[in-house]
């Protein structure tokens, strides 16, 4: 489904909405509705992962890891494992290679809470103009880890990532908070 096929089809599904026609109406919001669903899977289908290197991947998985325990329960050792999330975390912000870069490119594109959030985002921003294809890149389509599927909870809106974006691309620079 193209853009032009919605741009084709919406003024026509408006019409019928606003027809007074009850049966017209629901036909025409089901059949968007049936639309939108069609294109969200042909979307998802279209989405071929880059292969992430074993190097990003040793990065990312104890950190996601580490992360699913601690949002998902609160048992015996919960502490532990949330000292060692945010001590991968203070490891992440400072891996200044290739990885640590695609690591936090990653890991962008999901909520990993505030205050890793805010990390992230600061140590990307700092990186600066290196990080806007990894970034744009794992936009588009993000690479599986082995862990999927991930909680929910790991949702990101987008926000976040975009203001990064924005801020990178004003040149605009971040200081870590102590």
């Amino acid at each position: 489904m193209t853009l032009r096929y919605f741009n084709d089809t919406v003024p026509v599904i408006y019409t019928l909405v606003n027809s007074g026609d009850k049966m017209q109406s629901r036909l025409a919001i089901l059949f968007l509705f049936v639309s939108l669903c069609a294109s969200t899977a042909v979307m998802a289908a279209d989405c071929k992962p880059d292969q992430m290197s074993s190097r990003v991947l040793n990065i990312v998985k104890p950190f996601l890891s580490e992360s699913i325990i601690t949002r998902t329960e609160k048992s015996k050792g919960w502490d532990e494992h949330k000292k060692r999330k945010y001590d991968l975390l203070d490891k992440i912000i400072e891996d200044t290679s290739n990885a640590g870069d695609e690591t936090i490119a990653y890991l962008l594109h999901l909520y990993n809470g505030e205050h890793p959030d805010e990390e992230l985002s600061c140590e990307a921003i700092i990186r600066g103009k290196r990080m806007l294809p990894l970034l744009q890149r794992y936009s588009a389509c993000l690479p599986k880890t082995g862990l999927e599927p991930l909680p929910k909870s790991f949702e990101s809106t987008g926000e976040l990532l975009k203001e990064v974006i924005e801020t990178i691309e004003k040149g605009e620079t971040c200081q870590h908070h102590e």
